[in-house]
């Protein structure tokens, strides 16, 4: 047996003459577009900047000291790495020794420092401002303290906390091995 084959011509639909010489003209304004719209894009405002985050706090990365008549005081805070900050303070002196357990997080987009003085449950205490290396925390209900400040210049940290009228009491340590 032999095949037979037809071949069929190709069927193709022909192009008008205009359509070829409209061809460059569209692909000229789609070019044109996509320019305008890069030139906008470039020239919008940038989005306001988020509000201040944990690596904002790297700052007080390190391990603080300072010493005294018979008393040390140290502060060493971790840096931030899976959503917190720990630190820990331990002062020791004559008598004893006390510490407290440190952390600043993030939780629902609201940073807070934790403090647990003797590992008692945690008091919260909400970031009100950081400017630079200088945070600032409150809890308007706590007894004491009320606010928590930390700044540092240098190698310089210092820790300040304050109630109501003249109630407060503040520490400085200097920077013994820094923390990234």
């Amino acid at each position: 047996m032999s095949a037979t084959s037809t071949s069929r011509p190709e069927s193709r639909t022909p192009r008008a003459p205009h359509a070829r010489r409209r061809a460059p003209a569209v692909a000229l304004a789609l070019l044109l577009v996509a320019a305008v719209s890069l030139a906008f894009a470039a020239s919008a405002p940038s989005p306001a900047p988020a509000g201040p985050t944990l690596a904002d706090f790297g700052w007080l990365g390190g391990h603080w000291q300072s010493q005294g008549e018979g008393h040390t005081v140290e502060e060493l805070w971790l840096p931030s790495r899976g959503g917190m900050l720990l630190g820990l303070n331990r002062t020791t002196t004559p008598r004893g020794t006390e510490f407290e357990l440190l952390r600043i997080d993030e939780r629902n987009g609201t940073i807070a420092y934790l403090a647990s003085p003797g590992g008692r449950p945690p008091v919260a205490f909400a970031l009100k401002s950081l400017q630079g290396q200088v945070a600032e925390f409150e809890n308007p209900e706590h007894d004491f303290p009320k606010r928590i400040r930390y700044s540092r210049d240098k190698d310089t940290l210092t820790a300040s906390i304050h109630g109501d009228d003249d109630q407060s009491m503040s520490w400085e340590w200097t920077l013994v091995t820094p923390l990234k």
